[in-house]
């Protein structure tokens, strides 16, 4: 595989975020591991929040242990189903106040 793939998402304002939400075109375009950092602008980035180990499905749901402030969001894709991946969705879960 040619992984590690990395995206790196914008949300134009600081959100208080617990995890996030990502659906792959279908399972075989999946990612099996991947690591997760966070930004206030883009350049510094946090330590990473650990290394997750997927399922591999086309539905992720990855659940932060502590909520973190973040305007940006990296996602490392460690390692993949097959050699190209495919992610329809990566959206933020808003943690509670």
């Amino acid at each position: 595989s040619n992984a590690p793939f990395t995206i790196v998402v914008d949300f134009k304002e600081t959100l208080r975020i617990s995890g996030v939400y990502t659906m792959a075109w279908g399972s075989n375009y999946g990612v099996k591991s991947a690591e997760i950092y966070v930004s206030e602008d883009g350049v510094q980035w946090n330590p990473s929040l650990g290394e997750v180990t997927l399922n591999a499905e086309r539905d992720q749901k990855i659940t932060f242990k502590e909520a973190v402030q973040a305007r940006y969001i990296k996602y490392e894709m460690l390692e993949i189903t097959s050699g190209r991946v495919s992610l329809w969705y990566f959206l933020p879960y808003l943690a509670n106040e």
